[in-house]
């Protein structure tokens, strides 16, 4: 079965997985996905601030750092898109040149101007939650981060990006992932 995120970036260079088995049942997770907020995740919250502290330093306008508003609802803000949300799974993407330090982002306005943007020298990316149930009232959500780089040295600079970034967006999912367990068990 193809997921909503084969359909949006099927093909990448970068990816990471993560999952968890949530005790509760799929809409609730859903439900716990959409609804959770950056004060819930307070070092996801010190990572961010610190990834956006070089555009505040040069003065650059910076996202508003909303705590009390849901994650995917400030992601969007940010420049995500919402491509797709289904009763299993939710995708956003985003396109940009994230190792700049003042990242720009590019703005699309539908789910297709993602699909069928190629700029050269930028890297899209994407990221799900999918949910899978596991039996006995137990769900396994998964959550999956894909980039592509659009040409060498957008390969070139995203890779040396993803070197340093990577452990920080790790623990980032993990903590996502925890607080989307407690929310959804409650």
């Amino acid at each position: 079965m193809t997921s909503a995120l084969d359909r949006f970036l099927p093909d990448y260079r970068h990816n990471e997985v993560h999952e968890m088995v949530i005790a509760a049942s799929p809409e609730r997770v859903l439900q716990a996905v959409e609804e959770l907020t950056v004060k819930e995740m307070p070092l996801t919250a010190i990572l961010m601030g610190i990834r956006t502290l070089p555009a505040r330093l040069l003065g650059r306008p910076g996202q508003t750092r909303d705590i009390a508003r849901p994650v995917l609802e400030v992601a969007q803000k940010g420049g995500f898109l919402l491509l797709s949300r289904e009763p299993r799974e939710v995708v956003l993407g985003v396109a940009g040149q994230f190792w700049r330090l003042a990242a720009e982002v590019v703005r699309f306005s539908s789910p297709e101007e993602f699909l069928a943007f190629s700029g050269e020298g930028y890297a899209k990316g994407a990221v799900n939650f999918s949910l899978a149930e596991e039996g006995n009232g137990k769900v396994r959500l998964r959550t999956e981060t894909r980039v592509l780089p659009l040409g060498k040295a957008a390969a070139r600079s995203f890779a040396l990006y993803w070197f340093f970034v990577h452990p920080g967006s790790a623990l980032i999912r993990h903590a996502w992932l925890r607080a989307i367990r407690r929310r959804a068990e409650r």
